[in-house]
């Protein structure tokens, strides 16, 4: 499962992101639009 959010959002909660990582989620960080990671 992939999840895009912000990278304010992400650096906010990167412990969540992080967990959530090893769980085997997978996210697309943005930041103004354009796809960081």
């Amino acid at each position: 499962m992939t999840m895009t959010v912000s990278i304010t959002d992400f650096r906010n909660n990167i412990f969540k992101y992080t967990s959530l990582m090893l769980e085997g989620y997978e996210f697309e960080v943005e930041k103004g639009g354009r796809k960081v990671f």
